[in-house]
């Protein structure tokens, strides 16, 4: 069968289904919303109608194909479907998307429709929502996504905005940020907020205070407490690789101490590791290990590495090179050296991604201070780095080398 059909065409399709939109149809959305009055106290329900073509739904959606079509639904027999929980503006785009292919809204209409979308598992829109509110994930956005899927109940945008404040704080908090007195307080308590003292007291100082006939500022409070404790704060920073970091925080210092010992311990479970011909070349392999340079071969054993004075906020884990053999192995993390938790796991496969990819992890419940290699089966060759921010303990001197 010939199919002859470009690009122009498909738009000029989508064109004229995308104007049949409120024109009429066998089935309604109705959109309810709860709508406070002038008062501030009394809510009324505002009810919107939006008539589409049954079909038309049930060809994009699984669920509303099942309302639709089964006569053990109410939606079935009243021929219309009744959404509460999303406002009549992000379910006009997300219909308006189910005739024209196209959607077109605001940062916040694109979240939205994003998890509505997810509610009645329309795939493809719900991907391309999600796509684009990564490409919008800037600094600049960060603040007005996290109050965005905080309100949205997003788990997963709200981390990734969180993260991407606590990244780059200059950027993001370059402005006084519109978000709730209860999400600034979380951002400028968090520990692994990467800005030096004086920065965070600039920023914070630069916003300046709302003049006197405005409205009461509820961040204000917020913003003054933080600017008294910000004395002393120890800073954080970000590190695609947390021994690499250490190791060249070590030199910048001037080599002063040990770092095997003072800046990271390792502690060996099979001692072939580092087996060489004479100690000092052993001591070497060991500090090699230990900074993360270079490859690690390992049998079924274990090693694991402590941060003395510092700890991790674990973000991610790139593997160097892809696998050439099967092999069975963990990756671990713990904050006490006591209690585990498995950051990446691989039973007897070879399926490691290629050079230089992070992997999938299971997010640690708590900061880490531990990690531990544990190889269970085959032959370990490849070298792991941990992303994430890295922190002076509390209790630790303001210069680390001396």
């Amino acid at each position: 069968m010939a199919c002859a059909v470009d690009e122009a065409d498909k738009a000029f399709a989508a064109d004229v289904l995308g104007g049949c939109f409120g024109q009429g149809g066998d089935f309604a959305v109705v959109v309810e919303e709860r709508v406070t009055g002038k008062s501030g106290q009394d809510a009324e329900v505002v009810r919107t109608e939006f008539k589409v073509w049954s079909v038309l739904l049930s060809q994009w959606s699984r669920v509303f194909h099942t309302m639709i079509t089964s006569t053990s639904f109410r939606e079935q027999a009243a021929a219309e479907v009744v959404i509460q929980d999303f406002s009549a503006t992000t379910v006009e785009a997300f219909l308006r998307f189910l005739y024209s292919g196209v959607l077109r809204g605001s940062l916040a209409t694109t979240v939205e429709v994003g998890m509505l979308a997810d509610k009645y598992q329309v795939d493809k829109l719900q991907s391309l929502c999600k796509q684009a509110v990564q490409k919008q994930l800037r600094p600049e956005t960060a603040c007005e996504l996290l109050q965005l899927a905080d309100r949205c109940q997003n788990a997963d945008l709200r981390l990734q905005a969180l993260e991407k404040i606590l990244i780059n704080p200059k950027d993001a908090l370059r402005l006084r940020p519109a978000i709730s007195p209860r999400l600034l307080d979380e951002v400028l308590s968090s520990p692994f907020l990467c800005v030096e003292q004086e920065e965070l007291f600039q920023l914070l100082q630069g916003w300046g205070k709302r003049k006197a006939s405005a409205l009461d500022d509820d961040l204000q409070p917020v913003i003054d407490n933080h600017t008294v404790v910000v004395v002393g704060r120890k800073q954080a920073r970000y590190s695609f690789s947390v021994l690499g970091s250490l190791w060249n925080m070590y030199e910048r210092g001037g080599k002063e101490g040990p770092f095997l010992g003072y800046w990271v311990n390792v502690t060996l479970g099979n001692s072939d590791v580092v087996k060489a011909e004479t100690e000092t070349k052993s001591m070497n392999k060991l500090r090699d290990v230990a900074r993360n340079h270079g490859s690690l071969r390992m049998e079924k054993g274990w090693i694991s590495w402590m941060l003395p004075h510092h700890c991790v906020y674990i973000m991610g884990i790139v593997f160097l090179f892809a696998a050439h053999a099967p092999v069975s192995f963990d990756i671990l993390s713990s904050l006490d050296g006591l209690n585990w938790h498995v950051l990446f796991t691989i039973d007897h496969r070879v399926d490691t991604p290629p050079n230089l990819s992070e992997v999938p992890i299971q997010r640690p419940p708590q900061p880490a201070k531990w990690f531990k290699l544990q190889v269970r089966e085959g032959v370990y060759e490849n070298s792991f780095s941990v992303r994430g921010i890295l922190r002076q303990d509390a209790n630790h001197p303001s210069n680390p080398s001396k």
